[in-house]
């Protein structure tokens, strides 16, 4: 793995501000070990792996969420999520974030790290944050390729790590240069497996994290595939039909995946104020967008692909958010919403509109801020729009309560299909 540029003799400038610095804090390795023990455990992996054979940990690691799959990935989520739990929050960054914690460990029986040892163990957690964050959906969504790459390209990967190294070592001066080198060598990886722009940009995005991290100064890097997307995505195609569906509801913006909380206003206002004539016109609207796009449908209405036009990546998901809810609304939702028209349309006027609104945007903003929050934060978002709708649609509305948690729960799964948040009927409401 990597040796990078990591400055320890910070410390010996610091005074008397030292203790209240968590870059400067120490790793206490008691904790440490014992987090480590219950991450091995839950993942049933060998005891002695952790900061001294950190090489043989990640290997275990992506063996976990590669060999089941989805299932493996969601098991090492939930291990990764229990591991950070047991830690204090001092500990959590100088035990898991901060190299410099790790080489100045205490509590453990005179064991020393070296640098490489103390980077290469960081850059584990740091990338596992990625990987059960905004890169869960991807690898979810393409769980047979990503699996494949991580069991039998590992010799290709390990190359990207090798040659960063090699860089590194020859000329100390250049480390941004070598991050943005090592992200694209991911990114080939990735892309000469499964010729997806998606998986492609999972790789690129799975290696900067990890480097960036460790090289913090290198903050002008990014993954972005417009060439690749491109090529999977007909432009042509996708721009008529957007101008299309535009049209027919009366929206004059031609990039709407730009400004998605506008765009997302002016759709919603067809069913939440003109009835069912409104929402029948706005279900006939995205039927017509969905058979011009054909098959390009599901290549174009990917947050990948708008991320690729430069659309932020808090953008594209509310952007795409709103297409899959319409696949509910104009679907299985369609009967619900009809029978309960007046209480529902009611639920989205004026203060109560305005509260709605607040529920789903404290869940978009905050998940894209705290990914590791995103269940937890999607839980409290189904019962806020629960709630608001039972208040306007009566104790005994199941069927109306239903509508507005499913509602919510295909806007959580857009981004986030690990949170096991589920609606049911008679009782509503999303359990973790």
């Amino acid at each position: 793995m990597r040796s990078y540029n990591y400055f320890v003799g910070i410390a010996i400038i610091v005074g008397v501000g030292v203790a209240q610095d968590l870059r400067l804090s120490s790793c206490d390795g008691q904790q440490l070990a014992t987090c480590q023990a219950q991450f091995n455990k839950d993942l049933n992996l060998d005891d002695s792996l952790g900061v001294a054979t950190y090489d043989k940990l990640r290997v275990a690691v992506e063996k976990s969420f590669s060999d089941e799959k989805a299932l493996g990935l969601l098991k090492t989520c939930e291990a990764f999520k229990e591991f950070k739990n047991c830690f204090t929050d001092n500990n959590l960054f100088s035990c898991v974030q901060n190299p410099f914690g790790l080489l100045t460990v205490t509590n453990n029986n005179n064991v020393r790290y070296d640098r490489k040892q103390a980077n290469g163990y960081v850059k584990i957690w740091n990338q596992l944050d990625f990987v059960c964050g905004a890169g869960f959906t991807i690898i979810a969504n393409n769980e047979d390729c990503t699996s494949t790459v991580f069991n039998n390209q590992t010799a290709a990967l390990r190359d990207c790590d090798n040659d960063f190294d090699a860089n590194l070592a020859v000329d100390p001066s250049q480390p941004c240069d070598y991050v943005d080198i090592a992200a694209n060598c991911y990114r080939n990886v990735f892309w000469n497996a499964c010729k997806s722009p998606e998986v492609a940009f999972f790789g690129c995005n799975y290696e900067r994290v990890g480097t960036q991290l460790l090289n913090s100064q290198c903050t002008q890097i990014f993954c972005v595939y417009a060439a690749m997307a491109a090529v999977e995505c007909d432009s042509t195609t996708y721009f008529e039909c957007q101008t299309d569906l535009n049209k027919a509801l009366g929206i004059s913006d031609n990039q709407p995946w730009y400004h998605p909380d506008i765009f997302r206003k002016e759709v919603e206002t067809f069913y939440q104020n003109q009835g069912p004539d409104g929402i029948r016109k706005v279900c006939r609207a995205f039927r017509e967008f969905k058979t011009c796009m054909g098959n390009q449908y599901q290549l174009c209405m990917t947050p990948v692909h708008f991320v690729s036009v430069s659309a932020t990546t808090l953008n594209a998901y509310q952007f795409v958010g709103l297409f899959n809810q319409m696949h509910f609304v104009c679907g299985a939702g369609l009967q619900i919403y009809l029978s309960n028209e007046n209480c529902l349309s009611e639920s989205w006027k004026g203060e109560s509109g305005a509260i709605l609104n607040e529920c789903r945007e404290n869940f978009e903003v905050g998940s894209d801020v705290a990914n590791d929050e995103a269940c937890t934060l999607g839980n409290k978002y189904l019962i806020c729009m629960e709630s608001r709708v039972k208040k306007n649609c009566g104790e005994k509305s199941n069927d109306a309560q239903f509508w507005a948690c499913e509602y919510a729960r295909v806007n959580v799964f857009t981004r986030f299909p690990q949170c096991p948040i589920r609606c049911v009927l008679p009782y509503t409401g999303g359990i973790i």
